[in-house]
């Protein structure tokens, strides 16, 4: 396909949406990978520069298009399940509402949409088997749009799903000591339960504490990621 008709088509989706491509797919007789291939080109587009132009709408209409027609073709093929896994999360975590970035502010429908993607991921990975660590990944994701909905005990719900798998990596208790990714689980299960209502504040102070003694220099990035997560998740929707 001539590049020029790759953009044209990503202009027509940007001002009309996604029946646009739909449109120009049908016309064309294009079916199968060669179909998906023409989503892909417009998707990797929208995400290059959705956060710039706020389109958030745009980015989740064509992800959302990408991963039904992998999954339409896909009749057992790994790498295409494996493909719409992976946008299902990129999708969810696009969605949620825990970034420090400049996208248009989310709402109802956006955390909605992010709980659809999160749990269709969590099927995905399922099907394919995959380890603890990215059962996990898709069970915090899950959990940030359960609370920006004011979900609170379907967040708490979640996130201690989460911390459940993150112990099935270790032969006992004590060798999580220093995780990260616990450390951070056990935090938002404490934001969680504050909003609900069941600790005082002290239990998620102490949470925030904890990582926050974990901090090294080879650290440190993730370490302020998450607990900017934290705090940008209470300030917007926490219950406390």
């Amino acid at each position: 396909m001539e590049s020029l008709n790759t953009n044209e088509l990503i202009k027509s989706f940007l001002e009309e949406g996604v029946a646009s491509v739909h449109r120009y797919l049908d016309q064309n007789n294009l079916v199968g990978i060669e179909r998906l291939k023409l989503f892909e080109a417009v998707r990797s587009s929208i995400d290059s520069s959705y956060i710039d132009d706020h389109k958030l709408d745009r980015m989740r209409e064509i992800y959302e298009a990408s991963i039904s027609e992998a999954l339409a073709i896909a009749d057992g093929d790994e790498a295409l399940i494996e493909h719409a896994n992976v946008l299902s999360y990129n999708l969810s975590a696009n969605l949620a509402d825990c970034w420090d970035d400049a996208v248009e502010p989310r709402t109802n429908e956006h955390f909605q949409a992010g709980i659809a993607a999160a749990n269709r991921c969590l099927e995905l990975r399922k099907k394919l088997k995959k380890p603890p660590v990215a059962m996990a990944m898709a069970f915090f994701i899950l959990g940030v749009h359960e609370y920006s909905l004011q979900h609170y005990a379907d967040a708490e719900k979640a996130w201690s799903q989460k911390l459940e798998h993150e112990y099935l990596q270790y032969q006992a208790s004590s060798d999580t000591e220093g995780d990260l990714n616990v450390l951070l689980s056990q935090a938002l299960i404490g934001l969680a339960r504050c909003s609900i209502g069941l600790d005082n504040v002290d239990v998620y102070k102490e949470a925030i504490r904890r990582l926050e003694t974990a901090r090294t220099s080879s650290n440190k990035h993730e370490v302020d990621l998450f607990i900017s997560e934290l705090v940008l998740l209470r300030e917007r929707h926490g219950g406390f």
